[in-house]
């Protein structure tokens, strides 16, 4: 997922263990769509103005 937001502009600010435990709980359906949205609205940032 990282490589994905960091083409589309975007910076993970979540460290790894976060970030692999949010997927892990994706990939077990232990974690909603909606959650996962919830998720990634905070835990990233946008790498626009650095271009």
């Amino acid at each position: 997922m990282e490589l994905f937001l960091n083409l589309n502009g975007w910076i993970p600010g979540a460290d790894d263990a976060d970030c692999i435990s949010t997927m892990l709980a994706l990939a077990a359906g232990e974690l909603s769509e909606k959650a996962l949205a919830a998720w990634l609205r905070k835990h990233i940032g946008s790498d626009r103005h650095r271009k």
